[in-house]
């Protein structure tokens, strides 16, 4: 079976000098939900970036067969939906359709479709309710859900999520926990969580100075490196 994500040598260095990712392999199949651990700055954020063309280093990056370059990125972000740590990052159009329906638009897909794409979005992520309220009066939990839906929205085959339980409450995370386990996509989700990572994850790789240190069973991952942060 071919990875739907193949990373190889992966290599990034800031303007500032500093080495962020040195040299990291990686693959996701079909069905996995692979956890990523690792201290902050430890080149987790940079390596998801790296996997739709919003940062591009050394060494060899495909998604779904297509090599992350130029040429190819506007196929790729259809097939990698990527949730930023902080929803109001993506929350941005006056309404809840609107910004759900935003990516299809952007896709090409004519307004009524882009329409009906986002709304089905939405009931999957649990917010159909909220399709005419203003972005800004959702709670952190909604707003979280809302931007899921704003890349369900693309129809991907992949989800990458940085840091989503950031801002949640515990229920809030648990609501997160049963929409993302409802979803079929193979997923990458960063996160310092490690309850959050045994309820959801296949495998874990643990990130440190810019290299994957470990890959395994996530308990095996969390239990040899203690991560059990708060």
């Amino acid at each position: 079976m071919n990875p739907l994500v193949s990373v190889s040598n992966l290599r990034y260095r800031y303007e500032d000098g500093t080495l962020a990712l040195d040299g990291v392999n990686f693959e996701l199949f079909a069905g996995e939900t692979v956890i990523l651990f690792g201290a902050n700055g430890s080149g987790k954020t940079t390596f998801v970036h790296h996997l739709n063309g919003l940062f591009r280093g050394e060494g060899q990056v495909s998604v779904c067969g297509l090599t992350v370059e130029r040429a190819n990125l506007a196929a790729i972000r259809t097939r990698v939906g990527l949730v930023f740590q902080d929803p109001d990052d993506q929350l941005f159009m006056s309404s809840v359709l609107e910004d759900v329906a935003f990516g299809p638009l952007n896709l090409g897909h004519p307004p009524p479709h882009a329409l009906t794409l986002a709304k089905e979005a939405l009931e999957r992520a649990g917010m159909l309710h909220a399709l005419d309220k203003a972005p800004h009066r959702l709670s952190a939990g909604e707003k979280r859900r809302v931007a899921i839906a704003g890349v369900l929205g693309m129809q991907p085959e992949i989800l990458v999520l940085d840091e989503p339980t950031t801002f949640l409450d515990p229920p809030g995370q648990h609501d997160l926990l049963a929409l993302l386990r409802r979803l079929p996509q193979a997923k990458i989700i960063a996160t310092h969580e490690a309850g959050f990572a045994r309820a959801i994850g296949t495998r874990a790789v643990f990130f440190d100075q810019g290299r994957i240190i470990r890959s395994g069973p996530v308990e095996d991952v969390i239990r040899e490196f203690g991560w059990e942060p708060k």
